[in-house]
C-alpha cells in the first residue's frame, strides 16, 4: 500500500512537497535461513527444519571445519514487509546569478522484517545489518540532496549531499557504522551543438567507507560495502556525452 500527498504552498511560490507512505509486503520470496537463526532456533526449539540444515563431519563431528556446515540455500520461503515515509521537496526561484533549484529526497524507515520461515518469529531490521538481517544495511534515515545553479552561459553547478543514517552490527563482533555524509560537485557545460561536457568530484571530503571483517562477499568487497559506501573516496572525473539527432 502506498499513500501519497502534495503541497504546493501558495505562500512559496516554486515549492512543491511531495510525501508519500508506504507499506509494502512481499510474501514467498526467495530467501534463505542465515546460519545464525538456523543455530539459534536448532538450539532453542529443537525443530527439524531448522537442525536439518545443520551438517556436521560423520566422522569427528566439526561443524565448521573439515566439510562441517549449515545450509543456507535460496528457496522460495521468506516473507519481507517494510514502512516508512519517502519526503521529496522541489524549490526553484530566479536570483541574480541564474536560476537555483533545491531537490532532495529523505526516506523514514519506520520498520523492515523479515521472515525466514513461514510461523517464525519476524526479525526487526531497521537501523541494523549483519546477524539474521543479511548484508545490507538499512538505516532508519536516507537521503539524497542537490542545489543546482543554471546561467545564462550555457553552464550549470550542481552540489550534491548524499546521507546515510548509522546502523547496528548484530553480528558477534560487532562494528556499528556511524552516520555518512558524502558532498559531490558537478559542473555541466552545454554550449557545443548536442554536446554536454561534465567535469565533477564525488566524495569532496575524501571520507573512508565504514569497514568490517563481516562484510564477506557479494555484497561485500575489500572489508565493505561497495554498493552503499562510497569505497573510492575522492575522485575527479570528466564525461563527454553526445546527443544523436
Amino acid at each position: 500500500m502506498t499513500v501519497g500527498l502534495v503541497i504546493t504552498p501558495d505562500r512559496f511560490a516554486g515549492l512543491t512537497v511531495t510525501l508519500d507512505y508506504f507499506d509494502i509486503t512481499v510474501e514467498d520470496g526467495i530467501g534463505a535461513v542465515s546460519a545464525k537463526t538456523a543455530l539459534d532456533k536448532c538450539i532453542e526449539t529443537g525443530a527439524a527444519g531448522f537442525c536439518n540444515l545443520i551438517n556436521r563431519h560423520p566422522v569427528n563431528g566439526t561443524l565448521w571445519l573439515s566439510g562441517g556446515y549449515i545450509s543456507t540455500q535460496l528457496t522460495n520461503i521468506s516473507e519481507e514487509s517494510t514502512s516508512g515515509i519517502d519526503v521529496i521537496f522541489d524549490y526553484t526561484r530566479d536570483t541574480r546569478f541564474g536560476s537555483l533549484t533545491l531537490q532532495g529526497v529523505t526516506t523514514f524507515l519506520d520498520s523492515y522484517e523479515i521472515i525466514e520461515l513461514p510461523g517464525s518469529t519476524p526479525i526487526s531490521c531497521a537501523g541494523d545489518w549483519g546477524g539474521s538481517c543479511g548484508k545490507n544495511p538499512m538505516p532508519e534515515i536516507m537521503g539524497n540532496y542537490s542545489a543546482t545553479l543554471s546561467t545564462d552561459f550555457d553552464t550549470d553547478v550542481v552540489l550534491g549531499v548524499r546521507y546515510l543514517g548509522s546502523t547496528d552490527d548484530l553480528n558477534a563482533n560487532a562494528i556499528d557504522f556511524d552516520s555518512y555524509t558524502y558532498l559531490d560537485l558537478t559542473a555541466n557545460y552545454y554550449g557545443l551543438d548536442n554536446t554536454k561536457i561534465t567535469l565533477g568530484v564525488a566524495n569532496v571530503l575524501d571520507k573512508e567507507p565504514g569497514y568490517t571483517s563481516d562484510a564477506g562477499t557479494a555484497p561485500g568487497n575489500g572489508n565493505t560495502f561497495p554498493a552503499y559506501f562510497d569505497a573510492f573516496g575522492r575522485y575527479i572525473f570528466l564525461n563527454l556525452t553526445y546527443g544523436v539527432q
